[in-house]
């Protein structure tokens, strides 16, 4: 099909794109501005119309010009498949030829594929084999290796258990021996000191006689210093309950501060956790002096 029937195959649809051009020109920069422009509207609807008749016509000329092309193409596709099925009888025929010695070099590659295979895995289970057998006399070796330094080490420890318990014994007759001869000291030591606290003890009774007597005598002099001290402070107290007047007007006018102190807004919540603490002990503190007993 040549490139000038199909330019003059075309030129039927009878549209230039100068057409198209002054379309857009006249079209495009309609716009209907709301629902109650109705002058624009009706203005949009008619060159719709006219547009959308245009476009129907070209569909139409499209499906007309096509006709011939579509016949022409199943004309062509028939006859190729008519071809095509001559051709291939022949091809098959020519493969199937081509297998009889094809497909006996595949069977036969992979024929020598599996014994190859076959072979290797016989080789890899005997080498597995060899290994699992070298492995398990090698701990053969090693049980009796360690059963043997096993009872070495039993006898080395009788041994040392043996020369432990002679020493312990040793140990123990030195000490016993120690022993008798420091609960000898002891006894000899025992005696003087039993004597001497019998002399301590007549010494005691005396003294504790004499210091009877002496605190009798400390006793009814320090009752009346005691009285006499009584007294004293009776009339200290007297005299500190007079100044302590001014005090407590003191403490009352600290309170009234204390209380006027304005706390700062804060937003954290730790913050103000510390804030609310300072506020309750601040008020305790004010409570405490307002009442303050002097």
């Amino acid at each position: 099909m040549s490139k000038e029937y199909i330019q003059n195959e075309l030129a039927k649809y009878n549209l230039p794109d100068a057409a198209i051009s002054k379309m857009k020109a006249d079209y495009m920069h309609l716009v209907v501005k709301d629902s109650e422009d109705t002058e624009a509207y009706l203005e949009c609807k008619e060159a719709h119309q006219e547009v959308k008749e245009i476009r129907v016509n070209i569909e139409k000329k499209r499906k007309e010009l096509k006709a011939s092309s579509l016949e022409f193409g199943k004309a062509v596709d028939g006859e190729a498949k008519r071809l095509t099925y001559g051709v291939k009888e022949i091809e098959e025929h020519l493969l199937a030829q081509r297998n009889v010695v094809e497909d006996e070099k595949k069977r036969i590659a992979e024929e020598n594929a599996r014994i190859l295979q076959e072979e290797e895995d016989r080789v890899k289970r005997e080498e597995e084999a060899r290994l699992e057998a070298q492995r398990k006399a090698q701990e053969e070796t090693d049980r009796k290796q360690r059963e043997a330094q096993d009872r070495i080490d039993a006898e080395k420890r009788k041994i040392e258990e043996d020369k432990e318990k002679n020493r312990m014994e040793a140990g123990r007759i030195e000490r016993e021996k120690a022993e008798a001869e420091e609960a000898k000291k002891r006894a000899e030591q025992d005696e003087k000191d039993r004597v001497a606290r019998e002399k301590k003890h007549a010494e005691d009774i005396e003294a504790a006689k004499k210091e009877a007597e002496k605190a009798a005598k400390e006793k009814i002099a320090r009752e009346a210093k005691e009285k006499e001290e009584a007294a004293r402070k009776i009339k200290e107290e007297a005299d500190r309950q007079a100044l302590l007047a001014p005090d407590k007007e003191k403490l009352a006018v600290l309170a009234q501060v204390l209380s006027a102190v304005a706390l700062p807004e804060v937003e954290s919540p730790e913050a103000k956790g510390i804030l609310l603490w300072a506020k309750t002990d601040l008020e305790y503190v004010v409570e405490e002096l307002k009442n303050a007993k002097l």
